[in-house]
């Protein structure tokens, strides 16, 4: 009798020790929080990282496209507006004596140029482009400069001062207008602010 109660003694004990335990709540396995998804922002297309450098007469503009489609070609054309502030005058025998030339002259210029980025040089939605634009028209009318009206008078120095850079890919446009931080220098590269238009 004395080893029964000797032995329902122990049990209860054991269980009571062990109940604690049992009933202890676990650590939870750690979870991380989901993270919010970032919205797509490559829903237009955008320019950056314009430079233009001043080639005298021409002007070289670069830059950097983003939020591109992979399959399809791009069409990058500039128009650039400046100053004209060299001129040469030319004789009718098609020569430019030293001497005969203004020194300074003011005549707006307009310069154009493009090129097409194929469709493999996209890399992840992005591409870099390089056009040079060049003047349309560089002959002064009259040539109110020169000797006599039978001389021609060639601009033969641009300043430029605003660029629109239009980008069209499948069928859709954007354009951009980007101002310098002053008119450009002759062989002088300079960044640009580049505006949607």
């Amino acid at each position: 009798m004395l080893k029964s109660k000797s032995l329902l003694f122990a049990l209860f004990t054991a269980g009571t020790l062990a109940a604690p335990a049992a009933h202890a709540s676990q650590p939870k396995p750690y979870q991380p929080k989901p993270q919010p998804q970032k919205p797509n922002k490559c829903h237009k297309i955008k320019l950056e990282a314009i430079e233009v450098t001043d080639l005298g007469i021409k002007l070289k503009v670069t830059g950097d496209l983003k939020c591109l489609k992979h399959n399809e070609d791009v069409k990058v054309a500039v128009r650039a507006e400046g100053t004209g502030m060299q001129a040469q005058c030319v004789n009718p025998g098609d020569q430019a004596p030293k001497g005969q030339n203004p020194n300074v002259v003011d005549v707006p210029v307009v310069a154009k140029g493009k090129v097409v980025i194929d469709s493999n040089k996209i890399s992840k939605g992005k591409a870099d482009f390089k056009v040079i634009a060049q003047p349309i028209d560089l002959e002064i009318q009259g040539a109110p400069d020169c000797p006599n009206a039978k001389w021609d008078e060639v601009v033969s120095n641009v300043s430029y001062e605003v660029a629109r850079v239009t980008v069209r890919q499948d069928g859709k446009t954007k354009a951009f207008v980007c101002t310098f931080d002053s008119p450009t220098v002759n062989n002088q590269t300079q960044t640009a602010e580049c505006e949607e238009d």
